[in-house]
């Protein structure tokens, strides 16, 4: 995989490695986003140490291997420690045995994988960090995970001894179109824009995924190769995504899967009755975690905040896994390509469109001539008793001046009809007339 872009991301690790003052980065994100990459790419050569957890392994495990890395870089082998409290003396051990260095660079990669039960890898961490760490300027101790619940609560939130600790956060999140192109431009691959589009639709700008396709093959065949074929790459990647990032996944894929069925989404009354979800504390973290993962989008519709939030779903993979790959013969080559005009396809493409199109605000408002105001994004919808009217996008400006929207997914350019035309007049008369009212 190539890095291209991630230009601030970078920026700031570097900025963090001239810094003279100690420092504790948390990268994180959704699986396959490529932090591991960032981190290593940038930094490189420079590493003091860096250890990778091991997913559902024992803590003596983890220990071994633990002591396996400290061995590489450098430390006499003494045998596994024998908990995490000795597992970072040595570390300290090590970093200061390698005292030439400028900086030291910790990578622990993985973190929460390290953090096996009744292992006290947290404490073990608190003391290593405000024990020692922390009052040296020399160090920059990186923590990298997938498992955004488990970040947020035990070091975003922390209420003992890493409270306040984490001195930067680094939330990486997908590829935007333009950097999709950069990226297949860089691999020498030529995708014309709808292409890249299309590819944006399905996968959603995740590096890894962007990274399996194949330069001899058209989009839609890539797609039928990852999605549908027996030995796709992305064929079990749905259910390993939600595991991988959140305790207790099924409450997550429970308000996803209700939300996929919902284009205009759902407040958090309608989740409540479609998840069977109850009300309180458990529901709210769990929407404020897909949330901050990219997975769905909180917005109050125009005019009607008096029925609260709305949620809707804005993950394209997981979309495309729901509506498309789901319940399809995905064993079957040729399935994708032999389904890809279907009216249910096309179903699925206007609703992925439009996810593209929320995923791009900030470009948008620039082709606006917009970039520079204040906004507040939203949608609205209206049922009269003549019949009812919504539009996709709201764009409410500080200026005074509202955008109104419409996104429509078509193979070639749209062609905008009198009819169609008449129907726009009418739904911007219907939104004047119901907002000014009000």
């Amino acid at each position: 995989m190539i890095l291209i872009a991630r230009d601030e991301e970078r920026r700031l690790l570097e900025e963090c490695y001239r810094a003279r003052k100690p420092e504790f980065i948390v990268v994180y994100g959704r699986r396959r986003v490529g932090k591991t990459y960032l981190v290593r790419e940038t930094f490189k050569d420079r590493f003091s140490f860096v250890f990778t957890g091991y997913a559902g392994v024992t803590t003596a495990r983890q220990l071994a291997r633990f002591n396996v890395a400290l061995n590489e870089y450098g430390l006499r082998d003494t045998g596994a420690p024998k908990d995490w409290y000795d597992a970072f003396d040595r570390l300290k051990q090590l970093i200061i045995q390698n005292s030439e260095q400028q900086k030291k660079v910790i990578l622990l990669d993985e973190m929460p994988w390290m953090d096996t039960k009744r292992s006290e890898f947290i404490s073990a961490l608190e003391g290593f960090w405000n024990g020692w760490a922390s009052a040296r300027e020399d160090i920059l101790l990186i923590a990298c995970g997938s498992a955004t619940s488990w970040i947020t609560k035990k070091l975003f939130a922390n209420r003992g001894g890493l409270h306040n600790r984490v001195t930067r956060r680094i939330r990486l999140k997908p590829f935007p179109l333009g950097e999709c192109e950069q990226y297949f431009q860089a691999r020498e691959m030529v995708f014309e824009r709808p292409q890249i589009l299309e590819a944006f639709m399905v996968f959603g700008g995740i590096p890894y995924y962007l990274d399996q396709l194949h330069e001899s093959m058209s989009i839609a065949q890539n797609i039928d190769a990852l999605c549908f074929s027996a030995n796709g790459a992305l064929i079990d990647e749905y259910d390993a995504l939600y595991s991988s990032l959140f305790d207790r996944p099924e409450r997550y894929i429970a308000i996803v899967e209700s939300l996929a069925s919902k284009r205009r989404g759902l407040t958090r009354e309608e989740i409540i009755t479609a998840s069977k979800i109850a009300d309180g504390g458990t529901l709210t973290k769990t929407l404020k975690d897909l949330e901050q993962c990219g997975f769905i989008r909180r917005f109050d519709e125009f005019g009607n905040r008096r029925n609260g939030a709305v949620f809707q779903l804005i993950d394209p993979f997981t979309l495309f896994y729901l509506q498309k790959m789901r319940g399809a013969a995905r064993a079957q080559s040729g399935n994708w390509l032999n389904d890809i005009n279907s009216g249910s396809t096309h179903a699925w493409a206007g609703y992925a469109f439009e996810i593209a199109c929320l995923w791009h605000i900030d470009q948008i408002k620039q082709k606006l001539g917009i970039a520079g105001v204040a906004t507040n994004i939203s949608t609205w919808r209206c049922q009269t008793e003549q019949g009812g009217a919504q539009i996709d996008l709201v764009i409410d400006r500080a200026d005074g001046i509202i955008n109104l929207c419409e996104m429509k997914h078509s193979n070639k350019p749209y062609l905008i009809t009198k009819d169609y035309a008449q129907t726009l007049q009418q739904k911007r008369a219907l939104f004047y007339s119901v907002t000014n009212n009000r």
